[in-house]
C-alpha cells in the first residue's frame, strides 16, 4: 500500500498517527520528507502509536509480525538512557556505545 508513493499522499490517504522516521535504501539511511517516495525494497523505520502499528501491520503485511530491529537516532541525554537500557537488556547487535551510523 506504501509502495510508489511519497508520504504526502500515504499521510493524506490513512487516518492514524505515524511518522516515517527513516528509510533504509541500497544500505544507506534517508530521512525523508513529504516528497520521498516509497520504493521496493524500502526498509521503512516507523514511529507511531501501538494501535498505529496494526494499523500498519494489517495494511502491509496482513498479519503480525515480530519488531526485531530498533534505529537510535540523536545524541542527546534520551538518547545515551536508551541506549543504556538497551544494553542492560543484553540486546544483540547493538554498536558499542560513542559509535555512529553514516
Amino acid at each position: 500500500m506504501f509502495v510508489n508513493k511519497d508520504l504526502k499522499t500515504i499521510r493524506k490517504e490513512h487516518d492514524f498517527s505515524f511518522l516515517v522516521a527513516a528509510i533504509m535504501r541500497n544500505d544507506s539511511f534517508i530521512i525523508p520528507s513529504g516528497d520521498t517516495r516509497i520504493l521496493e525494497n524500502d526498509q521503512i523505520y516507523f514511529l507511531s502509536t501501538a494501535e498505529g502499528f496494526e494499523t500498519i501491520f494489517r495494511m502491509e503485511f496482513k498479519e503480525r509480525k515480530e519488531l526485531n530491529k530498533v534505529l537510535i537516532v540523536g545524541g542527546g541525554h534520551i538518547t545515551t538512557y536508551v541506549a543504556d537500557l538497551l544494553l542492560s537488556r543484553e540486546v544483540e547487535s547493538l554498536p558499542e556505545r560513542g559509535s555512529s551510523c553514516r
